[in-house]
């Protein structure tokens, strides 16, 4: 079976800031005690440069910015069985995200461990 997940991220700094262009918040699978089940960790952001300009592997989000990211994963369907919720935030380790300007080498968090959104895991498996 296949996971897909969408999402947005958004820059409510004051700085903007660069993200690993396959490095998107990740995706978990939490149990029932609130354990990670399973975790998909890469995906793709709905972001480009302007046509003719190298990426470089990164996506800039200036203040204020969003930008959308979708991961998708092909897994065993006993994989997703102890699954009860999905999870995603930007909790450091989650997804790293950096200023973009060379006189910052301050790495930064998206937001508090925890505080991301969860939605019921819908999956019933076929007899």
């Amino acid at each position: 079976m296949t996971i897909v997940g969408r999402g947005t991220l958004h820059n409510g700094s004051s700085a903007a800031i660069r993200i690993s262009e396959r490095d998107v918040p990740n995706l978990y699978g939490l149990d029932s005690k609130g354990r990670i089940a399973t975790i998909e960790l890469y995906g793709e952001y709905d972001w480009a440069p302007p046509p003719g300009i190298p990426s470089r592997g990164n996506v800039v989000l200036q203040p204020g910015e969003t930008v959308t990211y979708e991961v998708r994963d092909a897994t065993l369907a006993s994989m997703i069985i102890p699954v009860t919720h999905w999870y995603s935030g930007t909790e450091s380790g989650s997804v790293q995200m950096y200023y973009d300007t060379a006189s910052s080498l301050c790495n930064i968090t998206g937001m508090a461990d925890g505080t991301g959104k969860s939605i019921a895991n819908t999956f019933t498996p076929k007899s």
